[in-house]
């Protein structure tokens, strides 16, 4: 049986999400929205739509990421 500490579970998943948003948000606006409009203010709704997409998407890369640590780790202990 694997025993995992829950507390270092959650901050490296939290850690990984936070950190995804931050690589990740930035460039997804800019390839997505500023290729087509010039400024926020062109279309608003886009750009909040566009801005919610790339936030989740980059909690969703960041999660994945610190899963596929604890995954890794995992396996490592085992051997």
């Amino acid at each position: 049986m694997l025993d995992l500490d829950m507390t270092a579970l959650w901050g490296l998943l939290i850690t990984g999400a936070i950190v995804g948003v931050l690589y990740h948000a930035p460039g997804e606006l800019r390839r997505v929205y500023y290729m087509h409009h010039r400024h926020w203010r062109d279309a608003p709704l886009t750009f909040a739509e566009q801005a919610f997409v790339a936030v989740f998407t980059g909690v969703g890369v960041g999660m994945a990421g610190g899963a596929a640590i604890i995954v890794g780790a995992a396996l490592l202990t085992r051997i």
